[in-house]
């Protein structure tokens, strides 16, 4: 009855029909269209970004180009956000002289790995076996670096010997952890220590020699080969590092490019957009314009393999 009433009332009839055509929007449409500009506000500060599309590591030669790190920061600043990134996971070198000097400030590492001998291992392939620290600010968590089938052939003296080494601990304290990885079904165990990475770098120093890899957004990996390993893969150990970089950041039509580069020059790239947005090559060219705006050749883009992540 009431809203026979409703319909007779030129402006309540119009209220109903304004409601009417909202609800058609939003159900039998599926969607109302936002528009471009919602969208950016949306996929940057809420959804995210479907598709990413990662740059390998390339390094720009900032003395060949008679550039520095400092200089494409302030070039980068006329234009586009600009942040300082330091490292947050991992500790910093007891000195300043353990790691090689591109290292020397604001480093840290987060991750050590060391090879199990082949007469000790406990996979029955041929591919070597590591022992691996995740380093803590306040502890570290051993683990392997895969989970073994069985522990009937559990290295405990191994692994002894190498805490002891890596956090100079009494040879008990050492026999406990090693005697504790293997209860806990050889997982992880945590150790309320920072290991001595003076002591790890000589032990890999002895076991292989050194080769840096830069793997993008500041972060190295430094390798200990040695050619007399009975493997395919001939390193003796790892050390992760994570040093500061400059992050470089730019939103255009639906997509936002980030570019990362530290103070050796080694330099990637991410461009972030929706799964109907712009086009690898597309975005290709705005990151040679910014490169173009911060003072470095816009041709270095060429040089960069791009992968594709799907969220």
């Amino acid at each position: 009855m009431g809203f026979d009433k409703d319909f007779r009332n030129p402006k309540k009839l119009g209220m109903i029909l304004v409601l009417f055509l909202l609800s058609s929007m939003l159900f039998t449409g599926g969607c109302v269209d936002l528009g471009d500009k919602a969208k950016d506000e949306i996929g940057v500060k809420i959804d995210g970004y479907t598709n990413v599309y990662d740059s390998s590591t390339i390094n720009v030669n900032f003395e060949e180009n008679n550039q520095t790190l400092r200089n494409v920061s302030t070039l980068a600043s006329q234009y586009y956000s600009v942040e300082d990134v330091s490292p947050t996971e991992g500790i910093p070198p007891e000195n300043t002289d353990i790691l090689p000097s591109q290292f020397e400030n604001n480093s840290t590492i987060y991750l050590v790995k060391v090879r199990v001998p082949p007469d000790e291992k406990m996979f029955d392939d041929e591919y070597p076996e590591y022992l691996t620290f995740f380093v803590h600010q306040d502890e570290t968590s051993m683990a392997w670096s895969a989970i073994p089938r069985s522990t009937s052939s559990y290295p405990q003296e191994f692994v002894a010997d190498i805490v002891k080494l890596s956090f100079n601990v009494s040879g008990r304290e050492s026999d406990i952890y090693a005697e504790m990885f293997r209860e806990n079904k050889i997982s992880e165990v945590s150790i309320p220590h920072q290991p001595e990475v003076r002591s790890i770098f000589a032990y890999l120093n002895e076991s292989g020699d050194p080769s840096i890899k830069p793997l993008g957004n500041g972060n190295y990996l430094i390798e200990f080969f040695n050619d007399s390993l009975p493997y395919e893969y001939k390193t003796a150990g790892n050390i992760f590092v994570h040093t500061q970089y400059l992050k470089i950041t730019h939103t255009k039509e639906s997509a936002r490019y980030e570019i990362m580069i530290d103070r050796s020059g080694n330099l990637n790239a991410d461009i972030g957009t929706w799964l109907d947005g712009v086009s690898l090559e597309e975005g290709k060219v705005v990151l040679k314009t910014m490169f173009e705006d911060i003072g470095l050749n816009a041709d270095l883009v060429d040089e960069m393999e791009f992968g594709l992540t799907v969220a």
